[in-house]
């Protein structure tokens, strides 16, 4: 896969795209530079792409690329039975801010909220919050 140099080396390039692309598919969002933005994202597209098959063949692969075993699984048990409707554009980017350092331009790059139509406590924190502050009965004597 080709991927932009974003002024690093090959080895720390790889890691940088392969760790954003895990933290993508666990959180389903993250803010980074548009530039890295613009790498993470045909490389998470043939991903998924890759993905659909459902072999042991492209779980292989898509573990070499992912760096989580726990991302690999959620690819697999979630989000690839949402992907029946949508041959590609499975990421959205949308420009936030400038970073305040160096003024360097900032994007949210996001999982279409469709990929996630089943219920996912790694994508949604907001169920388990509710499960927890749920009322306590008080028994009337």
């Amino acid at each position: 896969i080709m991927i932009s140099k974003l002024s690093r080396r090959s080895s720390a390039r790889k890691s940088v795209v392969a760790n954003c692309a895990t933290s993508l598919i666990l959180f389903g969002q993250i803010e980074t530079t548009l530039s890295r933005a613009k790498t993470i994202q045909p490389y998470i597209e043939k991903i998924l792409t890759c993905a659909r098959a459902q072999t042991l063949s492209s779980r292989r692969v898509v573990a070499k690329r992912l760096n989580n075993d726990l991302a690999v699984a959620k690819v697999f048990n979630i989000i690839v039975h949402n992907m029946s409707q949508r041959k590609s554009g499975f990421t959205s980017i949308y420009s936030t801010r400038n970073r305040h350092g160096d003024g360097a331009p900032c994007v949210l790059i996001a999982l279409n909220k469709e990929l996630f139509n089943v219920k996912d406590d790694l994508y949604d924190k907001s169920s388990q919050v509710s499960q927890l502050k749920k009322p306590i009965k008080k028994s009337v004597k």
